[in-house]
């Protein structure tokens, strides 16, 4: 009984965070090749409650381009405020084979061990092929903190392992090849 106690008490401090993960589109994802290269919009900053959840943008575009980084040898990340426009017109000259733009729709950053509000993100996600200009794919990340942090526990945090899974199905990896790849390294 007593093992039984303590374990429910460990469950309900730590809690879990969880992240759900949609794609928008029905096609199938494309393969990457190591040859191929991604071009990665930072996104503009979040806003909660009309504040401006400074470097949100330009945290999720790091977590985007390290993703995209472990497996292709050529991805730059454009300049913060970059657009759309701009950047496919950008990428196409510089012979990019993809670009990557994303939208941090929701972004909330508590101190959850002291005031109990669990840390949110809601993200969007879209790959365009540059030379056709066409979306091969839209995935939308929701995710939710844990109860007990410990602190220094931020939204990024919530969908960096999200963003590394789904960037390795483009390469048709699952976990168990990415842990071999990692320790030969």
């Amino acid at each position: 009984m007593r093992i039984l106690l303590i374990s429910l008490l460990a469950m309900m401090l730590s809690g879990c965070a969880g992240v759900q993960y949609n794609r928008l589109t029905k096609e199938q994802l494309p393969t990457f090749n190591s040859s191929d290269s991604v071009y990665v919009l930072v996104p503009d900053n979040a806003s909660y409650y009309g504040k401006e959840c400074i470097a949100s943008g330009k945290i999720i575009g790091d977590l985007i381009y390290s993703a995209f980084s472990k497996h292709l040898k050529r991805v730059e990340m454009a300049p913060n405020g970059e657009k759309f426009e701009e950047g496919i017109k950008k990428a196409t000259n510089a012979g990019f084979t993809y670009l990557v733009d994303s939208k941090v729709l929701r972004w909330e950053d508590y101190v959850t061990e002291w005031n109990g509000r669990l840390d949110r993100i809601d993200m969007q996600m879209d790959v365009f092929n540059v030379k056709t200009n066409n979306l091969i794919d839209s995935v939308n990340f929701i995710g939710n903190g844990t109860w007990f942090t410990f602190g220094g526990y931020h939204p990024q945090h919530i969908v960096k392992k999200s963003i590394d899974d789904y960037a390795n199905q483009y390469f048709n990896l699952d976990i168990a090849d990415v842990i071999r790849k990692e320790s030969r390294e």
